[in-house]
């Protein structure tokens, strides 16, 4: 084989492999969106007029977490966010184990080991995910509560990493 079909092989197998990448990061943007879309739904149908619709806005092994949510939120600047982030760790962990934001392959884990499920401590967990909403807000631009549209972009974020994600639209022109 020649030093031509070689280099050439080799080019191809690049952009096969370039290929496969991006095929795994809409993959992986799909089932993000898709988790996204149901918290989201979640979140308006039980928190948009929780009187009318006769349900409870999240289980209540979540319900259970909500006066320290709301103390660790007030700690970081996000008072007003605490029944989204009751809404983030019910669609995250249901409020079951100890890692109930599955938050342990955030930056702000900075004590456990960054694999799933590698914070075992209720209270560390609660306070990283709370850092990394607030990091993928700040990112998403969210003007606060009522910004719906934003507050997408944020939770979609915290799913899939915020600098990986926004780094990702941005290089994409999204």
């Amino acid at each position: 084989m020649s030093t031509k079909d070689i280099s050439n092989k080799e080019r191809r197998n690049k952009q096969r492999q370039k290929e496969r990448e991006q095929q795994v990061i809409r993959q992986k943007m799909f089932l993000g969106t898709a988790a996204l879309i149901l918290l989201f739904l979640i979140w308006k149908l039980f928190f948009s007029n929780p009187g009318d619709v006769g349900l409870q806005p999240v289980n209540s092994a979540c319900e259970a977490y909500r006066s320290q949510i709301e103390e660790t939120a007030s700690a970081y600047g996000m008072t007003e966010y605490a029944d989204l982030i009751l809404a983030l760790m019910m669609q995250e962990s249901s409020g079951q184990g100890t890692d109930v934001m599955q938050s342990s392959e955030g930056a702000y884990n900075t004590q456990y080991p960054q694999t799933p499920n590698g914070i075992t401590d209720v209270d560390y967990s609660i306070a990283c995910g709370i850092q990394e909403l607030k990091y993928s807000m700040t990112k998403a631009d969210v003007t606060g509560p009522n910004d719906i549209a934003n507050i997408k972009l944020a939770l979609q974020g915290y799913n899939f990493g915020a600098d990986v994600y926004f780094n990702y639209l941005e290089k994409n022109g999204i």
